[in-house]
């Protein structure tokens, strides 16, 4: 995958997700699309930004959990706590 490669020789952090993903680990699905988490740094947007032709910023974090309203800090922080929690 040629959009891989390129990540990789930007330094880009980010995880490989979806259909995609399961084909890595030999379970085969058909897919049109590739899905990805791009670690949100200034450094990977400035370099990504230019390049996609959308964005998804999970509304979860957004206050009410509307998309269109600012991240809500206190959301992203019981979400970091919980993920911590499980992870042990």
């Amino acid at each position: 995958m040629r959009v891989l490669r390129a990540f990789e020789s930007a330094g880009l952090e980010y995880v490989l997700i979806g259909a995609s993903a399961m084909g890595f680990h030999g379970l085969v699905r058909a897919t049109e699309d590739l899905d990805l988490f791009i670690r949100a740094t200034p450094e990977n947007i400035e370099q990504v930004l230019p390049k996609v032709n959308g964005l998804i910023v999970g509304s979860y974090f957004k206050k009410d959990g509307a998309g269109h309203k600012f991240v809500d800090e206190s959301r992203v922080q019981r979400f970091v706590e919980r993920f911590a929690e499980l992870r042990g």
